[in-house]
């Protein structure tokens, strides 16, 4: 008879990632209420920002017992999280009707519940 444990992380940093700079979201980030050039069309960057990475984590269990009076048995159980942070809509320019100043919107998290 025998039990095991072990544990994997895995840590992905600066991962390449479209960031798109043209469209301006609303203060919850779902809908669109504008955009910075005046065209309705996406532009995106090919960036590495410090907020593309990955974060893996699994452990395992494991117990093992040899064949013995006609039986064996092999079981493993795995636990596994992997994280990302939310990914913040970009930070575009906020149109202004009667202005041509801009002023630069804040960033929304895309994920989670509303």
């Amino acid at each position: 008879m025998a039990f095991g444990a072990s544990f994997t992380a895995r840590f992905t940093r600066n991962v390449y990632d479209y960031d798109e700079v043209n469209l301006v979201w609303d203060d919850d980030g779902y809908n669109i209420i504008g955009t910075s050039n005046g065209e309705l069309e996406g532009i995106y960057r090919l960036r590495t920002a410090d907020i593309s990475r990955r974060d893996y984590y699994q452990t395992d269990l494991q117990f093992k017992k040899n064949y013995a009076d006609r039986w064996q048995l092999l079981a493993t159980y795995s636990y596994v999280v992997s994280r990302a942070p939310c990914r913040p809509r970009s930070r575009a320019r906020s149109p202004t009707p009667s202005s041509s100043s801009t002023s630069t919107a804040t960033s929304t998290p895309t994920c989670g519940t509303r």
